[in-house]
């Protein structure tokens, strides 16, 4: 067991803030609904230019499109989801969306070259190392990586977030 914290990205943003027009009514029906196919497009447009991190987002279908309507979109990462509250801010489809907390993913490339080291110190030969990406860095969350010997050997690592500040702890399976 190994207790590392590799480099973060500089990902200090507190959260996602954009306003866009979006919704349109659906055409022939009586109650008007927020097409948020386009919200979600818009909510991970943001994520991918504030913090270069690639998620796909849902959030409900058919929502009424009504001024002061709440509701909350999921941004998912390779490991992970990220909240993201939306309020509709005009009967007009326009929203505002914000996340809820701090939207940071690991370095992946950080955590395979530490397995590759650990590898490398039990005279393990690594030629490759291979970890989701992005992750999501938030307490508690734990994925697999796998790393390949140069015998063909396929090793399994466990690594399991300690905090939400980017310290893991890598079990070989």
């Amino acid at each position: 067991m190994s207790r590392l914290r590799p480099r973060a990205p500089s990902l200090r943003c507190v959260s996602v803030l954009a306003v866009a027009t979006l919704g349109l009514a659906a055409c022939g029906s009586q109650a008007r609904t927020l097409r948020t196919a386009n919200v979600a497009l818009a909510i991970a447009a943001t994520i991918h230019r504030q913090f270069g991190i690639a998620t796909v987002v849902r959030c409900p279908s058919d929502p009424p499109e009504q001024s002061g309507y709440r509701f909350a979109c999921t941004a998912r990462l390779a490991v992970g989801t990220y909240r993201v509250a939306v309020l509709e801010t005009d009967s007009r489809g326009t929203v505002s969306y914000t996340g809820t907390g701090q939207l940071r993913a690991l370095d992946s490339a950080s955590i395979e070259h530490a397995i590759k080291t650990a590898m490398r110190r039990k005279r393990r030969p690594v030629v490759s190392v291979r970890c989701p990406s992005p992750v999501l860095q938030q307490s508690g969350l734990a994925f697999t990586c796998t790393a390949q010997t140069r015998t063909g050997t396929i090793v399994r690592f466990t690594v399991k977030e300690d905090d939400g500040n980017g310290r893991i702890t890598l079990v070989n399976a």
